[in-house]
């Protein structure tokens, strides 16, 4: 448990420290749009790989572990509990949670200054009067409330996963969300510098995203930690068992759908972007919650002599080739660092 925990806990500082720094990169440096897209791209195939073939089917063989464990101690061939309809319930719980939370965050995150596709541009970055500083404020926190959403429910699979066994789950599990953070908290900083919020402001803005899933994290592992003590400490307890899979397949579902979310939205090709050539301070934001990514809105912020670089967008195959190599990822690894786990 003490093992568990402090990994946890590294994991979760590496995580904070590291979404945090990434995210701070376009305050300082110009980025590359293509670099940013092939790494959404391959994150999105590591969310997919990660949920398929490494934290569902983890879920499924303890919620069915439990069930021969408790046989073999009982004698007893007849299931108690309908596992099936538990494993279908926790993964539709999970997946459905995601959804409901995005569309409900995108119908209550608009900014006022975006309604209409226009941003308006308070000149030198200036707040003029306080009830437009009141609306920046409303507007800063509303927008990262998806955000931050996301980042906790990706914390949910982190916490459940620590809790398991399988130590090879618990780097693949963090692996998968870090790439996934880097581009998100990229766009994140891109989205507020596009608003021309204060690089005070910005920070702490992206300080608070970067706490999110590491303190999720947290928060589930002792949640599961007070309903089912012995689990995660090499027990073979079925109750303990049971709970950490329709976690894991809880969570499971949550990654299904930011996934999904991730690849229909990378794959679409980028709108036509409205040029008015008598506003050189024009923007162009889409809404924050497409699949976390607001890397792709377009800026053109207090910085003419650092030029934006070009929309590339990429072919089919090459979608489909970068999103494949990253489904294909978690399973490489859990083999490279999980050999000789047994399930049973």
């Amino acid at each position: 448990m003490t093992d568990g925990l402090g990994a946890l806990v590294a994991l979760g500082v590496a995580m904070a420290v590291g979404t945090f720094v990434t995210g701070c990169l376009p305050l300082f440096i110009s980025l590359s749009r293509r670099g940013l897209r092939r790494l959404e791209l391959w994150g999105s195939g590591l969310l997919i790989g990660a949920a398929l073939t490494i934290v569902i089917p983890e879920g499924i063989a303890s919620v069915y572990g439990s069930h021969r464990n408790d046989g073999a101690l009982n004698g007893d061939s007849e299931p108690i509990i309908n596992h099936p309809d538990i494993i279908a319930a926790c993964l539709l719980g999970g997946f459905m949670l995601m959804f409901m939370i995005d569309k409900y965050s995108a119908s209550h995150t608009s900014p006022p200054h975006l309604q209409g596709g226009e941003l308006q541009t308070l000149s030198g970055g200036h707040h003029g009067t306080a009830t437009e500083m009141t609306s920046e404020i409303r507007a800063m926190l509303s927008s990262m409330l998806g955000l931050l959403i996301h980042a906790a429910a990706d914390g949910i699979a982190m916490g459940a996963s620590s809790r398991s066994v399988e130590k090879s789950l618990r780097l693949v599990v963090a692996l998968a969300i870090m790439v996934h953070k880097a581009p998100t908290s990229i766009g994140l900083c891109t989205l507020l510098m596009a608003e021309q919020y204060s690089k005070r402001a910005i920070r702490a803005g992206i300080f608070v995203f970067s706490l999110a899933t590491p303190l999720s994290a947290l928060l589930t592992y002792f949640i599961i930690r007070l309903i089912s003590p012995d689990a995660g400490d090499g027990s073979t307890d079925s109750g303990s068992r049971h709970d950490i899979g329709a976690i894991l397949t809880f969570s499971g579902g949550t990654f299904l759908f930011v996934a999904m979310h991730a690849v229909q939205h990378l794959s679409r090709p980028p709108p036509a972007r409205e040029h008015t050539p008598s506003s050189p301070e024009h923007h162009h934001a889409h809404h924050p919650l497409d699949h976390d990514h607001p890397i792709h809105t377009d800026h053109e912020v207090q910085a003419p002599a650092a030029p934006l670089p070009e929309h590339e967008t990429f072919s089919t195959w090459e979608c489909i080739l970068l999103v494949s190599l990253g489904t294909v990822t978690p399973k490489l690894l859990q083999t490279l660092f999980g050999a000789g786990h047994d399930h049973h």
